[in-house]
């Protein structure tokens, strides 16, 4: 159906750090406004397009869940279901901020705040702006803060690639922004250029013609004559050696 991978980032305004929690919601993202757009429904569901860090999801005018957005007479909102594979489903996994970032972005995705950055389990409460700090990139920006303090050496050596690309810890949040709004704005496959104007490699067995298959079947003939006559020669010498040792 649909692919998004996070080294397309980039692409969208955001050279580095492309594995963490915040890249992961841009991940999602990317994908549900990239699937929708394929399907015409990027106008009719939106998502939010604010981060907030809120839960909330679509569902009919019937439901009184105050975390029920509803949606309008005609085709639905596409429903996705969430496979984690073999990805650790704790708290705070990185596969839920893609699902965040995919529920964000407009597709109807069947989950509860249980998993997310802020939860709660004992109250049972979200705490929706310390997700909102993550999903923006809050919590790189602070350890980046912290390190420069406290280990000046460590953090030149561990944020080498943003200082190379000049991203600063207080312009986090306003980098992701703009990337969030540049997916939006496009978020359709750029298809990869190739410089390769060769005859690309064929792996598909050649299949011969009945005079290529006679000519193989006549070598083989050939050679196993060939051999024979070998053999032979090579018998009537020994038994002729054995013959005139004999005598």
């Amino acid at each position: 159906m649909t692919a998004a991978y996070s080294h397309e980032l980039p692409r969208f305004g955001l050279p580095v750090g492309l594995t963490n929690y915040s890249a992961a919601y841009a991940t999602g993202l990317l994908l549900a406004r990239r699937h929708l757009a394929k399907h015409g429904l990027d106008t009719k569901y939106v998502g939010k397009e604010k981060v907030t860090g809120e839960y909330w999801k679509y569902g009919s005018a019937e439901e009184e869940d105050p975390s029920v957005v509803t949606y309008e007479e005609g085709p639905k909102p596409f429903r996705a279901l969430l496979d984690v594979g073999l990805v650790r489903t704790t708290r705070g996994a990185r596969v839920f901020a893609a699902m965040k970032g995919a529920a964000d972005g407009g597709l109807d995705i069947p989950h509860s705040p249980s998993r997310f950055i802020g939860y709660d389990p004992k109250k049972e409460v979200l705490d929706s702006k310390k997700l909102r700090k993550h999903l923006l990139g809050g919590h790189v920006a602070d350890y980046m803060k912290k390190l420069q303090k406290d280990d000046p050496e460590k953090f030149q050596k561990q944020f080498s690639a943003y200082i190379t690309a000049k991203v600063e810890p207080a312009g986090l949040e306003a980098l992701y922004t703009k990337v969030h709004s540049a997916i939006r704005a496009n978020p359709a496959a750029q298809k990869k250029e190739t410089k390769f104007t060769g005859k690309p490699k064929s792996y598909a067995k050649h299949t011969k013609s009945r005079e290529e298959r006679r000519n193989t079947v006549n070598q083989k003939k050939a050679y196993a004559k060939k051999l024979l006559q070998t053999q032979l020669a090579t018998a009537a010498a020994n038994k002729a050696s054995a013959e005139a040792a004999a005598k």
